[in-house]
């Protein structure tokens, strides 16, 4: 039945010189709806027939109908048009396809509003509700299942239009208004745009940009400001000193002249934390009071990115600021995912903010229930900020922990390695031990990953927890650090060899004996440098891993306890006292195994 009513309509449209406008759509829908697919000489005819409607048409119906012609791939070509009209077209479009195809007719006519709206447009559709209410027209045919409806829109969508002559053509519009007739509204719509569709521009386009932006700052709302900015972040670009020193400025005016939303707040925060500027304490102070006054119109994503924000910055605002802010934390605790509350816990742990008990009690029962679904990067986050805030969750939470790190261990990166190893030193937890060995193995499989500062913060931590990797593990662990041990500063080299003599480095005489040895010559290096702790730390792990160190060495270091010894605390004085008497024995030792050999 569907084929013969798609055999009638192709029988009723060719042929023809024109289709009014309602008997065009209704054939397009009808064509949708059985499946059928157009011949040649249908598809002149309806090429012929194009034209848009006399009558007004709301957006919904026009982007409906813009829909249908680009389902079945017809020129967006309607005669002669006014830039308002192809701005309305461009705004009712639902696929690039569609926008590059009116770039293609109407391009050569376009005024910088047109070519602003255009990238805008292309940037906003796969979030546009009115593009995919459009879109779900065509999922209508004979007999399509689910996934084969899904596969349909998903090609009407993913179009490789960004190496299509047309999107060229629409950059070299863009270029060519932008010094021009380009005003703040268009620049704020192009960088935004520019900023979702992963395309980068060019160093003199950035410096013409700016140098445009820096000519209409007076014209510049604080929407346009807000999405400049995110745009920077977006795109991983540093503003010029000139125009982030003017937008902060230009911020500060816009707020005691226009309301501004939640939205605007998070987006500038976020921004500012994250493109390489740094604003001044009164543009804080002024945004954080704004953000108090309208904390319930905050989404839930927008409280985490003013979090990340003050957390980055290291701006510790006002206490009925944070107050706030943890007050809406709590009433929405069953709204975030499980990744905004590992980012909200992060940022509250780097402000050095006291949680209360209550929320932190409350956030613990959320992430328990949603702990299965924590990547790697979230787990090592909340264990970090549970060290960091000293928060010992619940028995619950903590085999929910368990279970997550057993389940993660093998996709942990070197820097949650790191966290997590550090966290577990810190807090009471109870035993992770097996869940520590699989880390640890982990860890020797992309301990050259490693840079030399988390080797150093890895082996203090497995030294502090008093874990023994398997042999395996810590073999290939400590052989990255005997090639590392050139590059180690003195405080992480002062760590490293306390967390090799923790370990006993020396199950493995070879390979312990060389590290050793290798460290004596960067503690040589080092030796003006190292304080009362670090002579103190190295001492005694000399003389807990058995090893005497060259004379020089060893008289160095004594030399500097001597010259310092009112700066060493007591209990610094004690060891140092029994280390020498430890390594004063060794060294009898081996010169008796040396006479008797």
């Amino acid at each position: 039945l569907r084929t013969e009513l798609g055999e009638l309509l192709e029988g009723a449209t060719s042929g023809r010189e024109a289709l009014p406008f309602r008997t065009l759509r209704d054939t397009l829908v009808g064509m949708v709806e059985c499946g059928h697919a157009p011949t040649e000489s249908m598809r002149e005819a309806l090429v012929r027939s194009l034209a848009l409607p006399h009558e007004r048409q709301t957006k919904m119906q026009l982007t409906k109908f813009l829909a249908l012609l680009d389902y079945f791939d017809l020129p967006l070509n309607f005669g002669p048009q006014e830039p308002v009209t192809v701005n309305a077209l461009l705004q009712c479009c639902s696929s690039p396809r569609a926008v590059l195809s009116l770039v293609e007719s109407y391009g050569r006519q376009f005024t910088h509003i047109n070519a602003s709206t255009a990238v805008h447009r292309l940037a906003k559709i796969p979030k546009c509700p009115r593009a995919r209410t459009a879109r779900a027209q065509l999922q209508m045919g004979p007999s399509r299942g689910q996934r084969q409806r899904s596969q349909i829109i998903g090609q009407f969508l993913a179009v490789d239009y960004k190496s299509s002559e047309a999107y060229l053509q629409l950059l070299g519009i863009v270029d060519e208004h932008l010094e021009g007739d380009m005003d703040a509204q268009g620049l704020s719509n192009i960088w935004w745009g520019f900023s979702q569709l992963g395309h980068v521009p060019s160093p003199p386009f950035v410096q013409r940009f700016e140098s445009r932006c820096l000519e209409l700052v007076a014209e510049t709302n604080i929407q346009a400001v807000s999405n400049i900015l995110w745009g920077y972040q977006a795109m991983h670009l540093t503003p010029s000193a000139s125009l982030a020193s003017t937008y902060m400025s230009q911020i500060k005016v816009c707020l005691g002249q226009a309301p501004i939303t939640s939205q605007h707040i998070a987006n500038i925060m976020y921004a500012l934390a994250h493109i390489g500027c740094s604003p001044d304490q009164e543009l804080l102070t002024l945004l954080c009071e704004e953000a108090s006054c309208i904390t319930e119109s905050f989404l839930c994503c927008e409280l985490v990115m003013v979090m990340i924000a003050l957390k980055r910055l290291q701006f510790f605002p006002a206490p009925p600021v944070m107050h706030a802010l943890e007050g809406q934390v709590v009433q929405r605790v069953h709204r975030f995912t499980h990744r905004e509350l590992s980012l909200i816990l992060w940022s509250f742990a780097g402000l050095e903010y006291r949680i209360a008990d209550e929320t932190l009690d409350r956030c613990d029962s959320r992430l328990q229930a949603r702990m299965e679904e924590c990547s790697a990067e979230d787990l090592a986050r909340v264990f970090h900020a549970y060290a960091k805030l000293m928060h010992v969750p619940q028995p619950p939470q903590v085999e929910a922990l368990r279970r997550s790190l057993r389940r993660r261990a093998g996709e942990l990166e070197p820097n949650h390695i790191c966290c997590i190893c550090w966290a577990l030193a810190n807090l009471d937890l109870g035993s992770f031990r097996e869940e520590l060995l699989q880390v640890c193995n982990t860890a020797a499989m992309r301990v050259t990953e490693f840079d030399s500062g988390q080797i150093a913060w890895f082996m203090w931590s497995i030294a502090s927890l008093n874990l023994q990797p398997r042999a395996a593990a810590l073999e290939r662990i400590l052989q990255e650090v005997h090639q590392r041990m050139y590059y180690f500063s003195e405080a992480d080299l002062v760590g490293v060899v306390w967390a090799c003599a923790k370990v006993n480095v020396m199950t493995f005489p070879d390979l312990g004996r060389r590290l050793l040895l290798r460290s004596e010559e960067s503690a040589q290096y080092h030796l003006d440098r190292l304080t009362p702790g670090k002579i103190t730390s190295l001492l005694w792990s000399y003389a807990t891993a058995g090893h005497v160190p060259n004379p020089d060495l060893l008289q160095g270091m004594l030399r500097q306890f001597r010259s310092k010894r009112a700066q060493f605390f007591p209990v610094q004085i004690e060891s140092v006292s029994w280390a020498t008497r430890r390594l004063r024995e060794l060294q009898h030792a081996e010169m008796a195994a040396a006479e008797a050999a």
